[in-house]
């Protein structure tokens, strides 16, 4: 009980630290842009009345990248250990070969983009994908929950990178391809 007491904490405590790294200044547009045939959705968040926004394009961008790491994440396979292993960034760029001959990986290298930050951390069976903005305008996302057991949730603060006033994303979801292959 205790171990998952101090589990939950560590997640907390990750979810919520402002981004220390990161503070470039705002290099205007960003290289990388949705999609073509790509639509993102109004996501809404928030509480009992839920709020619905709509994303800016740069916001688009890091909300399907965090999306993408969080399906790549589940889907990676790993011949030892099976599903969900972590993948590294230079993985998902090139591509990961699963074992259905598939190609897993990122149609984009989130490197390049300007306009957002990207972390992972893995805690025992437990993802947090962070989307902190390098810049004034932007809101901030993190997907927190379990790979293996196929459940997570996405929260958004449209103030900017500080999660501790993110709330709960209650609908979200878009059409097309995103970022993944």
């Amino acid at each position: 009980m205790n171990a998952h007491l101090g589990r939950a904490l560590v997640v907390l405590g990750l979810l919520l630290a402002y981004p220390v790294l990161g503070h470039a200044q705002d290099n205007g547009s960003s290289p990388v842009s949705v999609p073509d045939g790509t639509t993102v959705n109004a996501i809404k968040y928030g509480g009992e009345n839920p709020t619905s926004a709509d994303l800016k394009p740069a916001e688009q961008v890091a909300y399907l990248f965090v999306e993408a790491f969080w399906g790549l994440e589940r889907n990676c396979v790993d011949k030892d250990s099976g599903m969900g292993r972590l993948c590294s960034l230079a993985e998902l760029v090139k591509g990961v070969q699963a074992k259905s001959g598939r190609t897993l990986g990122l149609t984009e290298d989130p490197a390049r983009e300007t306009n957002y930050r990207y972390d992972v951390t893995i805690i025992g069976d437990d993802i947090i994908i962070r989307a902190f903005p390098r810049g004034q305008g932007l809101g901030a996302f993190a997907m927190v929950g379990s790979p293996k057991g196929f459940g997570g949730n996405m929260y958004f603060n449209p103030k900017g990178p500080d999660m501790i006033r993110a709330t709960k994303v209650t609908e979200r979801g878009y059409e097309g391809s995103g970022f993944r292959r």
